[in-house]
């Protein structure tokens, strides 16, 4: 057992860029509960992976490249425990129904930590099951998901004894799991792109993703009795109830791999593994995200102890940080309470009742600070096209340009409002509309993207026109930023 005395890093964390940037021992705080402290991990081949409160009051994580695992203080003082098999590649972590610490190990086992140090670990029947993560079922045992092996396995943590359940869909690639409000543990595949159903008595019941290739990584339990989950490669947040109804919702950050999520303070907080960021979800989908300053990236686990602060791995920078968030939850709302009432599902009979319901189900303290505006002027993305282009020449020049097939790009940016969720781009040929291209979201102010459309122009001159349409109703506040028109001369060449 090793015991070192970490040095703290704190950074301020807003939703914007920060200009400030502290020392690395300095801990910088602008409000009550709107710092993220880091804790670099001691050990230098450490990898912090996966991370869980444990019943002591402490977190506990796992160290895939160190082979150990660790606890960690709220202070940040941690503690080393060794694993006994070596290159053993533990990743993911749980608190036990028996006070005990549990993980899951790659190379084929699955171990407790007693509140002493002890470990013991248990062989998994199967060679190469490859168990990746583990949590507490609502029968007493724990539960866990082997990836190699294509099955989804129980121990009985009294006795160590193990048994395995084939999962129904060949190469699967069960990744995360947890226990269900059903009385179920529900898993997710990564590689089958289902969401599975696991009875106490072995019963395994899968459900089909709508998005294709998603690959689901992580999964908890909601607030609203529904299972949350991340979409690693479909970069979505889903949703699915007991019953099997799967709803999803993107994210704003293009390609930002959620991975890790947790349940807490009446909202779900998910990790990227790229993007540097941490994002909530209220359960009604709507998202906002915290960039994490400073960090590399690669976050793959978040949990919440009992005082309600969250923790997270970041596997690339090797640290360990803590949000303190007793009035994080206002810091962190989307802009423009009223926005939050348009995802309300059912749909809310006005913009206040939409913006009460959310700050009720955020918890105490944002309630105060979230007040609605005007209902009668909806808050809007205000998006500007601020350049087209073919094939690299400006068409407002009236550059020639080939006849037959050609890619338009048009650059659109959001230069003020919430995230415009589901955008829709025209392009119109003399008149008719010749293609139209989606975007699944365009982030908050400053957030730009580039739609390409290709279309087949005929020799002459010809008119083009790009309109752009958030959510399906074209921005009001300045709607002629929302249109480009300008001609080119399509010209043989030779």
């Amino acid at each position: 057992m090793k015991q070192i005395t970490p040095v703290a890093r704190g950074l301020l964390v807003l939703t914007c860029v920060l200009a400030l940037i502290p020392r690395p021992d300095s801990s910088v705080a602008v409000a009550a509960g709107d710092t993220i402290t880091e804790f670099p991990v001691p050990s230098v081949s450490g990898g912090p992976w996966g991370i869980t409160a444990g019943p002591d009051g402490n977190v506990w994580f796992t160290e895939r490249t160190g082979n150990q695992v660790a606890r960690m203080s709220p202070t940040g003082l941690v503690t080393y425990f060794a694993i006994p098999t070596e290159d053993s590649d533990p990743v993911g972590i749980t608190a036990g129904p028996d006070g005990h610490v549990w993980f899951a190990a790659l190379a084929g086992t699955i171990g407790r930590v007693a509140m002493d140090g002890t470990i013991t670990e248990f062989r998994v029947p199967t060679d190469l099951s490859r168990p990746l993560d583990i949590t507490s079922g609502p029968d007493g045992n724990l539960w866990f998901t082997e990836p190699g092996a294509n099955k989804v396995g129980r121990i009985n943590p009294a006795t160590g004894a193990i048994t395995e359940f084939d999962i129904p869909t060949a190469g699967s690639e069960a990744a995360g799991i947890t226990a269900g409000p059903d009385g179920n543990v529900w898993f997710v595949e990564e590689l089958g792109n289902r969401v599975g159903r696991i009875t106490p008595t072995g019963a395994v019941t899968e459900f089909a993703l709508p998005t294709p290739d998603s690959r689901p990584r992580g999964i908890t339990a909601g607030p609203d009795g529904n299972l949350w989950f991340t979409e690693t490669s479909g970069n979505r947040i889903g949703r699915i109830t007991p019953g099997g109804a799967i709803t999803e919702f993107p994210i704003p950050t293009r390609d930002s791999a959620p991975w890790g999520i947790v349940s807490e303070s009446g909202v779900l907080w998910f990790t990227a593994w790229n993007g540097n960021r941490i994002g909530r979800i209220f359960t009604n989908g709507a998202i906002s995200e915290l960039v994490i300053w400073r960090t590399v990236g690669q976050l793959p686990d978040i949990t919440a102890d009992s005082d309600g602060r969250l923790w997270f791995t970041d596997y690339e920078s090797n640290l360990v940080s803590r949000i303190d968030q007793d009035d994080a939850l206002t810091r962190l709302a989307p802009p423009g309470a009223e926005r939050l009432a348009r995802n309300l599902e059912p749909p809310t009979e006005s913009l206040a009742e939409g913006a009460a319901e959310a700050a009720e189900r955020a918890g105490p303290g944002l309630a105060d600070r979230l007040q609605p505006g005007p209902t009668s002027t909806p808050w809007a993305p205000d998006l500007r096209i601020t350049g087209v282009q073919i094939r690299g020449n400006q068409p407002d020049q009236a550059s020639d340009c080939d006849p037959g097939e050609n890619r338009i790009e048009a650059m659109i940016k959001n230069d003020g409002g919430p995230i415009a969720q589901h955008v829709l781009a025209r392009l119109e040929v003399d008149g008719q509309t010749r293609d139209t291209q989606e975007m699944p979201a365009l982030g908050p102010q400053g957030d730009e993207q580039t739609v390409r459309f290709r279309v087949n122009l005929e020799a002459g001159r010809r008119a083009l026109k790009v309109t752009v349409d958030p959510e399906g109703q074209i921005a009001e506040s300045r709607e002629d930023n929302n249109v480009w028109q300008g001609q080119v001369s399509c010209v043989k060449e030779g």
